[in-house]
């Protein structure tokens, strides 16, 4: 299966982006890189989804792999798992995620890691990622996938650094610094906790030490 693994980040983390690359050269791995050029976070925040929309519907790959900045593998042994969930060619599969400010009883999968094969955006209608007032970032994709008979396969959290959000369907919560399946890391909120940017860089570098 061809595959490509994607970054989506604001400039103002290029710190940040040059020591994600350094930790998938670390697990033999190459990252593509995009820098948004909006003017402030709220546009590219808003971006975020359309470039991955334009990803999926320009590049010619099997996989499109996402990764957020601040989202980086803990072992190379994720990427073999994450295929073999999506190789049926009717399974999205990621991270899950809970916008709680829209709604707290709605599961999707969060881009900040999130496999997709060309098929299943097919068969889901190439929905759009987009951000709009009802669907977080990607969002509206785990809708449309459910709306065409598709499966959805969740990374669930093992472990969390500071918990912040709920997972009510599943009784569990997530926050900054989650660990989905004991594999992928994720800081959230770089740009709302002080903390977050810092924490994120030690996680990087603790990974490659």
């Amino acid at each position: 299966m061809n595959f490509k693994i994607f970054s989506v980040y604001d400039e103002k983390y290029e710190k940040l982006a040059e020591l994600q690359k350094q930790v998938f050269n670390k697990f033999n791995l190459e990252i593509h890189q995009r820098k948004l050029l909006g003017k402030n976070y709220t546009e590219n925040y808003n971006a975020h989804g359309r470039v991955l929309s334009e990803i999926i519907s320009n590049e010619k790959q099997d996989l499109f792999i996402f990764f957020d900045v601040d989202c980086f593998p803990l072992k190379d042994s994720f990427l073999n798992t994450l295929i073999k969930k999506v190789e049926d060619g009717r399974t999205l599969s990621g991270a899950v995620g809970c916008a709680n400010h829209i709604d707290k009883n709605n599961l999707y999968v969060h881009p900040c890691f999130i496999g997709i094969t060309k098929e299943v955006f097919e068969k889901a209608g190439r929905p759009g990622l987009s951000v709009n007032d009802r669907n977080d970032t990607g969002q509206f994709l785990t809708k449309k996938c459910k709306e065409n008979n598709l499966k959805i396969d969740y990374w669930l959290p093992t472990s969390c650094k500071r918990e912040k959000w709920d997972l009510l369907p599943l009784n569990l919560k997530f926050g900054h610094g989650t660990v989905f399946e004991e594999s992928i890391y994720h800081q959230f909120e770089l740009a709302k906790d002080h903390r977050c940017l810092e924490e994120a860089i030690n996680k990087c570098k603790e990974i490659l030490s």
